[in-house]
């Protein structure tokens, strides 16, 4: 009777009206990185105004030779006692002319004899070097072009020297991204972003050209860290659904970079000043790095759990994060980091 009785009110309707849903004994969800940095905010704006700027300085190191170093309407120097030549007269008299389209040489001159007493003659029959030029400098007020006389044979020192600089790019983002891996984001940052300022004063006090080449290679060494690094720094502190702002932001400082470069270059007829110019722009890296923070992400993928802890309360409390647990997060990291310890990594043999 008492199992009648039971199962008649199990089954009766105000019995199952009155009966608790049972609730699935389903775990807790745990705190990530991304529910701290997920909201946009205070915290992150240093990293992407550095990330912008840094395109600046990038963009006119790379660019800057189309104005520095332009190709000038050039010609072989007159000697020192035809100064009182016009140049038309110059050109006409003592230049040969091109076979290609008639006009005058640009790298050779006829010879000049001196036959004392204030007599010159120039044989028409043999034509000699230049050594030095004169140019028709235009809008230009000093170029590297005539400083350093890049025509002739010596031009190729023109895309040498853009060769260097790209070089020196990709060794830095070599280099500098191991370092950054080692010592962290922001500490390997303190070795790049002096290195453009320092090799622009090498490469506005160069006396050869060899040492201005040195300048942009030292500049580009930093430059293409620089580069490297912020970008993983600013795609480390951003979540996931904001990492394609920070790649635009990124891509703009370079765009904008382009942009601005034509008008000091318009402005700033010198290639001293506008070599010193620029630099400015790479100051402002350096002024930056006392704002970004370290990549928290990076902290607590080296076991650093304390400056992680510090990191992220930081972050939580500028972008006024609530309800996450720093805690839970940096115990997921380490067990997650126990776990990897304890799994047996697969050899190359493995392979065959």
């Amino acid at each position: 009777c008492e199992r009648a009785t039971s199962r008649a009110q199990a089954a009766s309707p105000l019995a199952q009206k009155n009966r608790k849903p049972e609730t699935p004994n389903t775990p807790m969800a745990t705190s990530t990185v991304d529910d701290i940095l997920v909201r946009l905010g205070p915290w992150h704006y240093p990293v992407l105004v550095f990330c912008f700027f840094r395109g600046f300085p990038a963009a006119y190191y790379a660019m800057s030779l189309s104005f520095t170093a332009p190709s000038l309407r050039h010609w072989c120097a007159r000697p020192p006692h035809l100064r009182n030549w016009t140049t038309e007269r110059w050109l006409s008299e003592a230049v040969p002319p091109t076979h290609v389209d008639g006009m005058s040489s640009q790298c050779d001159t006829y010879t000049v004899e001196d036959l004392g007493n204030g007599t010159l003659t120039i044989l028409n029959d043999t034509t000699v070097r230049c050594s030095n030029w004169e140019y028709d400098l235009g809008d230009h007020t000093n170029t590297m072009t005539n400083d350093f006389n890049l025509v002739c044979d010596r031009v190729w020192l023109r895309a040498a020297s853009q060769s260097f600089y790209m070089a020196g790019l990709m060794i830095g983002n070599f280099v500098f991204s191991h370092l950054s891996d080692w010592y962290g984001r922001k500490r390997a940052l303190v070795f790049m972003t002096p290195l453009p300022i320092l090799a622009s004063v090498v490469i506005c006090l160069s006396t050869s050209f060899l040492m201005l080449n040195i300048g942009r290679l030292v500049a580009s060494l930093g430059l293409g860290g620089i580069l490297n690094t912020t970008y993983t720094l600013s795609m480390e502190v951003l979540s996931a659904r904001h990492r394609a702002l920070g790649s635009l932001i990124s891509t703009g400082g370079w765009t904008t970079g382009l942009l601005t470069l034509t008008g000091l270059a318009w402005l700033f007829r010198d290639w001293v000043i506008f070599q010193s110019v620029i630099t400015i722009a790479a100051l402002g890296s350096v002024i930056n790095w006392f704002f970004i923070p370290e990549s928290p992400r990076w902290l607590l993928a080296m076991g650093k759990y304390d400056e992680a802890r510090d990191e992220l309360e930081r972050a939580a409390r500028k972008n006024k994060v609530t309800g996450v647990s720093v805690e839970a997060i940096i115990k997921q990291f380490k067990d997650k980091i126990s776990l990897d310890k304890l799994t047996t990594k697969p050899t190359f043999t493995e392979l065959f």
